[in-house]
């Protein structure tokens, strides 16, 4: 709501020939959009059903790591990355032994097709993946 505030206070500054352009307008709101928002607080993920079927067996010590190992890839490959993430950091909480729920880990903390990840993500991915 905030940055609305500000784009209305920003248009209401424009001189009148250019407030009627409905470009500018448009613009400010693409520029707004690209900021991204302040660091929160770790994801909380609550399993839901309906996630499709498959999985990978890690062998785990604790089968509730290996059912959010699962429930993290269904997730990951639907494109919920934020939500993978979490629910693969649960699988290693569980388990900090299993492998294959670290390997989900680094994963996660990758970059994608959608989203590219900062020097520090990438060191936090590597840090994950050499556990």
């Amino acid at each position: 709501m905030r940055v609305l505030g500000a784009l209305a206070a920003v248009a209401a500054l424009v001189p009148t020939s250019l407030a009627s352009t409905p470009t500018l307008l448009g613009i400010g709101y693409i520029c707004a959009a690209e900021r991204r928002p302040a660091a929160q607080a770790p994801r909380r993920v609550v399993m839901a059903t309906g996630m499709g079927s498959g999985g990978l067996a890690a062998h785990a010590g604790s089968a509730e790591a290996q059912t959010w190992l699962t429930y993290s890839l269904k997730l990951y490959h639907a494109f919920y990355h934020d939500d993978a993430k979490a629910a693969f950091a649960r699988a290693v909480e569980l388990d900090p032994n299993c492998s294959l729920c670290a390997w989900g880990q680094s994963l996660g903390l990758g970059p994608t097709l959608n989203y590219a990840v900062s020097d520090a993500q990438t060191l936090e991915a590597l840090q994950a993946a050499r556990r």
